[in-house]
This record gives structure tokens, sequence and C-alpha cells, in this order.
């Protein structure tokens, strides 16, 4: 489910804090899941931000005239670049993004001395919209400059916003004060609500910064080996191509067989993840030179060392060209000509020029090396680079939802990547991970707020049909339920997620819930439009397979306002509660992590460790033993 592509951003949730709107969260959580208290340093911090909040209450500070003036004429000047930027792309494309934009309403409301804010909102809006451009650094400039100006000009607009800005800090300080015993989903929600209204305001920023040091630190941790990069990447090499070539005047064809080794070292690099390609191996040729009228036969032998660097960063996959070093040698085997002269003549003339010939040779080898070098990695790569740039970055910038943090780094035995999937609304890990062992082949370290967060920035707004749940599963080669089946007997069904945290985890003592919630749900043609929460707990395991997951209860299914349900809620409750019955099944029963592509040889990984509490889950697998290494010992 977590695929799915959102519609807009919540973007605009601060300006509309600031008009008056507030952002509401039930505090408590789980009654089952409570007591699980942030201790150490984290509950101190929390203390920490606790009073730092309320040395802030009574204490709001509105925005200068000149400020907002200033914003206003940023914003201006990044709409004019931004039309700079579209003009070239030709008249039409310019065009289009003006009829999209609504370009007349941007300019006509920039240069008012009050413009309407409303009006600008729609124009905003689309500039979080997933569509193919936003991404690109013109749009973003001009996004972020507008939304600025906005909550400027609605904060120096709005009469109570002195009060608002107590009541968010007041909210605060409760939520605060509840996350510090319960760690609970919800009391994190309001706290990144409220504090992220602070920033959008430009209020408190001692707390947003000190925020951003405690409640801001990395929820999804990935560890891999350098043995495991090896295993998916080496391979041996055994090609045959063609020749033809020209060396001081002779036309040469033949077949060159390459037989070598690729592998891969990992490169230490603190800044981004590098590897180095490389290929050892012997090209061997038998070739055939025509030079008037002269037939001249040789074989020659190249050694070939070849390298190439990729780097792994927050902007995609990059490589070096290839380089590469060969030695050739040659002997030539014989020489035809009708007239004996000229075969002598033939012979002494080519020893002479042998020596040239190779160098000239080697240097030939050098080039179509490294092109060949450089036309296997592309191909390697341009899968990889497709799914992170058109799947995972594009869509996320142009929501504003790329992780605030992605670094990527390499030893010479490890690559890891540290992740912050948080927008200034969210909030990450208020713990350090877990430890984990540095004898894993791929180690996950993953907090619950990454996963609330990030199905915020995916699916945030979505409707899931029936029918494209099950594409869903059958895409991902999952067996479909009978009771999620297609069938002409049952009703159509959908859910429409909800754009704050649609999906929601919470992991305490060795259990896992996983809570779907939902905005509206359809049953044929009845709609109800109440807020749902559908969940269910699981106990996890290891087993000497892999990780087991056991249901404990049933699939539970509430609206979260409570009160009276008519016969239409009813019958929308019990009918998701059966749905996902199916999806949630009551148990689970890992066969190892196998993993496809390039690592389908490898065969499944052996989990090696299992761990989910305080907030974390952690795994680590092991690559199964190397038959050759095995048969050896």
């Amino acid at each position: 489910m977590m695929g799915f592509r959102a519609g807009r951003s919540v973007a605009y949730a601060s300006v509309l804090l600031a008009m008056g709107f507030s952002v509401s969260a039930r505090i408590g959580g789980s009654p089952a899941l409570r007591g699980q208290e942030a201790t150490g340093s984290g509950g101190i911090a929390i203390d920490e931000l606790i009073e730092i909040a309320k040395s802030h209450v009574g204490r709001f500070a509105p925005p200068k005239r000149d400020d907002v003036v200033r914003k206003q004429r940023i914003a201006r000047d990044a709409a004019k670049a931004l039309d700079q930027f579209l003009a070239r792309g030709g008249p039409s494309v310019r065009r289009g993004w003006h009829v999209y934009l609504e370009w007349e309403v941007i300019a006509k409301e920039l240069a008012e001395e009050q413009p309407n804010l409303e009006r600008l909102n729609g124009a905003l809006q689309k500039l979080y919209s997933d569509v193919n451009g936003v991404e690109k650094p013109a749009y973003r400039t001009f996004r972020a400059a507008l939304h600025d100006f906005m909550n400027a000009a609605a904060v120096a607009n709005t009469a109570a916003i002195a009060e608002q800005h107590d009541k968010q800090l007041e909210a605060i300080i409760a939520a605060l004060t509840d996350y510090r015993t319960t760690s609970s989903a919800e009391s994190a929600l309001a706290i990144g609500r409220g504090l992220g209204w602070l920033a959008d305001t430009g209020q408190a920023p001692e707390l947003v910064r000190r925020y951003r040091e405690v409640l801001a630190r990395p929820n999804l941790l990935t560890s891999v080996s350098a043995r495991f990069i090896r295993a998916g990447a080496d391979e041996s090499v055994d090609e045959s191509i063609p020749i033809t070539d020209e060396i001081l005047g002779t036309s040469i064809v033949g077949v060159a067989r390459t037989i070598g080794r690729v592998k891969v070292d990992l490169v230490p690099n603190a800044e981004k993840a590098e590897l180095e390609i490389h290929l050892d191996g012997t090209a061997y040729s038998d070739n055939t030179g025509t030079n008037r009228g002269v037939v001249i036969h040789s074989s020659g032998t190249t050694r070939i060392a070849a390298s190439k660097r990729i780097s792994v960063d927050s902007e995609g996959i990059h490589d070096a060209p290839a380089k590469a070093v060969c030695a050739t040698s040659s002997v030539i085997t014989g020489i035809c000509h009708r007239l004996r002269l000229v075969r002598k003549i033939a012979w002494r003339k080519a020893g002479q020029q042998q020596g040239d010939a190779e160098s000239i040779a080697n240097g030939k080898a050098e080039s179509r090396v490294r092109r060949q070098v450089d036309e296997r990695v592309a191909s390697m790569l341009s899968e990889a680079r497709e799914q992170f740039i058109q799947r995972f970055r594009n869509p996320l910038l142009r929501k504003n939802e790329f992780p605030q943090r992605f670094e990527l780094s390499t030893t010479a035995d490890r690559l890891d990547v540290t992740l912050l999937q948080a927008n200034a609304f969210q909030l990450g890990s208020v713990s350090e991970p877990p430890p984990i062992g540095t004898g894993f082949d791929l180690a996950v370290r993953l907090h619950e707020s990454f996963a609330g967060n990030f199905s915020e920035a995916t699916i945030g707004g979505v409707k899931l049909t029936d029918e494209r749940l099950v594409r869903i599963l059958e895409e991902n080669k999952r067996e479909v339920p009978e009771e999620l089946r297609i069938d002409p007997t049952k009703d159509p069904w959908s859910i429409t997620f909800p754009r704050s945290q649609p999906v929601r985890l919470e992991v305490r003592d060795q259990t896992l819930k996983v809570v779907i919630r939902g905005r509206e749900f359809s049953r044929g043609e009845q709609v109800v439009a109440s807020e749902m929460d559908i969940w269910a707990v699981y106990r996890l395991e290891r087993t000497p397979q892999g990780a087991r997951l056991t249901r404990d209860g049933e699939v539970q299914a509430e609206y979260t306002r409570g009160g009276f349900e008519n016969a239409a809620k009813i019958a929308v409750k019990t009918l998701m509660r059966k749905k996902f019955d199916a999806l949630f099944k009551s148990q689970l029963d890992g066969q190892g992590l196998q993993l496809g592509g390039r690592y389908d040889k490898v065969g499944p990984l052996k989990l090696g460790h299992l761990d989910a509490n305080a907030g974390w889950i952690s795994l680590g697998w092991t690559l199964p033993p190397d038959p050759a290494s095995t048969a050896a010992n």
C-alpha cells in the first residue's frame, strides 16, 4: 500500500493554523501500550523542551511590517525567475504552466499590498502536487518563497494570533508531558504539528532548534556488508566479440575472447557511498590482416586491468569514466602471398613494425575496454537510477517530503544509509537506535515514526479501491485472499486515507501494532465519511526459518470519534474488519529474505537478529554459506 503516490501535501497547514484553525490529537495512545516511559537522556531532553515551551508562553513576537514586505519581494523575484525558466521551454510550455498555476492570480496578488491569501493558496497547492516538473529547483525555490511570505502575511493579519500562539504552546506542553510517559503516536503527532506551527510562524526559535536536536533523530538506518554487495555484483566474464580495425595500413578482422572476473570494492568515504568496480582478465584474439594483397595471420594476448568509480548520494547514482590499463603482445603465425619475395619482404617489415603495432593495438584495446565497461555499468545502473529518481526522489521533492537527512557513507567493509523521514510538522525518533552487532550482512533498524511519516508522504489523501488493492498484491506476487478477490456478486468497496498519518506503527515489548486509518469508506453506493482506525497487534519471534508474526486476538475496527453508530456505519465497520482480516493474517511465517534481480542467485538470507521494543524494530540477516567454501571446509 505504501507504493501509492499521494495527491496534495498538507503544505498550507501553518497558514490555516495562523488563521484560526487548529490541529488536535487525542492524547494517551493505546492503553495496552502505555507505560513505556522515555527514560535516560531522552526523558531529560523532553523535560528541557517542556521548560523552554513554558518560558515562551505569553511571549508572542509579531512580525515586523518590513519583514513581510521583504518576503513578498523575495516571492516576486522567485516568481520572475520561475517565469524566465518556463520561457526557456518555449511558448507552449510557458503557456501551459501559466494556465495550470493560475499565473495571472499569482502576478496580481503578489503585486497587492494586501494580497488575497486564499487565492494564492490555490497556486501554492499546485506547487505541492505530484506533477512532473515541480521537483525542479526553480519551482521549489518559488514554492518556498511563496509559502514563507504567505505565512508571514497570515500571521501579521490575524487578530487573535497571540492567543493562538499560547494555545499552541500549551498543547505542545501537554503533548510532551504525555509523550514522556507513553511515547504515543497521538502525542507525537500533536508535538510535531505544534512545533511546525511555531517554525512556520517564526516563533520560539530556541524551542524549535532544540526540538530538532532532540526529537528529530534518524528513524531508518540500514547497513550492508561488502560481502553482501559482492555476492550480487561479482561475476565471471567469458565473452567473445568481433574485431574490425586498422593498424599501420593493415585492415584487421578477428574475434577476441575475454576471460576474467568482475569484482566490487567499497571505497571509504564519509560523505557518500562510493564503490569501485574492477575488471581483471585476459583477452585472446585470432586475427587476419590484409595489406596490399598480403594476408597476415596473428594471435594476440592482452592483459586487462580496468576500473570504474560509482557514488551514491541524495541526488542519485553517479559514475566516473572508466579507466583501463592493457598490456598487449602478439605473435605472427603466418603470412600469405603468391610470390615468395613478397612474403619475405612482408615478414621482415612485420618484424620491424611489430613493436609499433602492439603499442597502437594496446591503445585501441584500452579505449575499447573503457567503452565496454562504461556501457556495461550504464546498463546495470539504468533501472536503479530510474527507480531512485522517478519513484522515490522526484515524487517526494514535489511534495516537499524528501527526507530531512539522507546520508550515505562507506568504509572498506560496510555501506551505511541513515534517513530522517520527517517534515517540519513531524517527529523523528526521540531515542538513539538500539545497538546491533556488526556480523550481519544486512541490518535494518526502523523507528515507528518512519512508517507514519512516510505513509503521510506517499498515500496521504489517496483513495484505495478493491480493484487497486488486488493489482498491488498481484504486482508484488502476493496471493490474493478469497475475501479480497473481485467478484460480480460482491459490492465494490474503498477506503480513502487521511492526509495525516494514514499508517501507524506502535512497537513495544516484542509486539507490533499496525494501525490503518481511513477518513471515508464506501460499500457499493453507500458512503460513510467518518474517520475509523483498523488495527491488529502481532507478537514477534525469531524461528530457525525466519521471523514469525502471530496475531494477538482479532482485527479491530473503531470509529475515532465514538458516539452513536447507525446501520450504515455498523455495516461498513463490519466490512472493513473482514477485508483487513484477510490482509492481517493470523500468523505470518518468514522463510528468510529472498532478494530478486542480481541477488536471486544468492538464495534466502538467514534472519539472525530480531528485536521489537521501545519504538524500534531491528533486524539482521546473514548470507547463506557459499557452497564452494562449504565444500572446501
